[in-house]
């Protein structure tokens, strides 16, 4: 049995996802909820949004034991989400042309360092009533672990070597364990990583997400670091609480296939 157990839930939004009102929809889904002792703590990347109707909807949350929100302004020219090719001559963000989200990833988690296990989320996340409870179980049946998250499960069609980096890692929306020194060693590792390789081989569409994995597949410095890298790999721990899929944009998969295939998931990110 573990001595690690969930303590946080780490939500990552924007002012945007606030003024569209996704946010306001994400968390009407607490209102059937019973309490459950976590901490909630939301990262808000800037302060274009009105505090007094976001305040007057937190105070409607009840089952958190604390709610621990904090302000990201992050720079103009680094808050981008280009998925697209850059236009010649234009300036790359150190992060990339998807800086945002991974500035917002970085800042979340070593700000998290402070808490036992996180589930991070995102506002595009559909919750069953009873997800912090099965994920809290859960947790405390990990023996050992760095990430816990879900795979691509979704339709992919056309070119798998495309896809390929897109099945093999895990969803950022997982469980990190934030007590971990092996985590901690790998998001400064991830974060240089993508740096780096934005500088220097102009890959610039780099997600933090797939980084994570990457960094410890094919940067490795001796034979040392390669066993260290393979052994916090094995503690990448794929599980089916959590489905990452769009039946939005999935042409060949619905609701109701996801309950079928994955009765037992309590979280589904739906990728908006």
């Amino acid at each position: 049995m573990s001595s690690n157990y969930l303590e946080t839930v780490l939500l990552l939004i924007t002012s945007k996802e606030i003024n569209n009102g996704e946010f306001y929809n994400f968390i009407n889904q607490f209102q059937n909820m019973k309490y459950n002792g976590l901490k909630l703590c939301i990262i808000i990347n800037n302060s274009n949004y009105d505090e007094d109707i976001f305040n007057q909807k937190l105070k409607l949350i009840d089952i958190f034991s604390l709610i621990d929100i904090k302000i990201l302004n992050i720079k103009k020219e680094d808050d981008v989400y280009n998925i697209n090719r850059p236009e010649p001559n234009s300036q790359i963000p150190e992060l990339g042309l998807i800086s945002g989200p991974n500035i917002m990833f970085f800042y979340g988690i070593k700000y998290c360092y402070k808490y036992k296990s996180v589930l991070l989320l995102e506002s595009d996340c559909i919750l069953k009533v009873d997800c912090f409870e099965k994920i809290k179980k859960y947790v405390l049946s990990l023996s050992d672990y760095v990430i816990s998250g879900s795979r691509y499960v979704g339709n992919i069609v056309g070119n798998r070597n495309i896809h390929e980096n897109i099945n093999n890692h895990l969803n950022g929306v997982a469980i990190y364990n934030t007590t971990s020194n092996d985590l901690k060693y790998l998001i400064e590792k991830t974060e240089y990583y993508i740096k780096y390789n934005v500088r220097f081989n102009k890959m610039y569409h780099l997600p933090y997400d797939v980084s994570l994995s990457l960094v410890l597949q094919h940067n490795h410095l001796n034979d040392q670091e390669f066993i260290y890298h393979r052994r916090i790999l094995s503690k990448f721990i794929n599980n089916t609480f959590i489905i990452n899929c769009s039946p939005a944009n999935d042409k060949d998969i619905t609701f109701e296939q996801i309950n079928e295939i994955y009765p037992n998931h309590v979280i589904l990110h739906k990728k908006s």
